[in-house]
């Protein structure tokens, strides 16, 4: 199999919940919220081989980031489920 040098998300089963686009902060605090890590366009994954994204929990080592450098991508499972967010690297941390 040819090693894939980027990622496409498609056919996703978020509820893209664009009323909340803007709480970013609001949605880190969450205890729910799920962060995937994305550096340089490549993002986080995970197993043996990697075969599945990796979310991580806010507040993971290494994490940081600003509500700046975070995009909201939607609620898993529609309302009161797990907010989903991408950490974007954009400058040096």
């Amino acid at each position: 199999m040819a090693q894939m040098d980027s990622y496409c998300f498609q056919g996703s089963d978020l509820d893209r919940a664009a009323h909340l686009r803007l709480q970013t902060a609001e949605l880190l605090g969450r205890a729910d919220a799920r962060i995937l890590p994305i550096w340089r366009g490549k993002i986080l994954v995970a197993g043996d081989p990697a075969d599945r994204v990796a979310w991580l929990e806010p507040g993971q080592p290494g994490l940081g980031g600003r509500a700046e450098d975070t995009v909201f991508l939607g609620l898993e499972d529609g309302a009161g489920a797990a907010a989903l967010l991408a950490l974007v690297r954009r400058r040096a941390a």
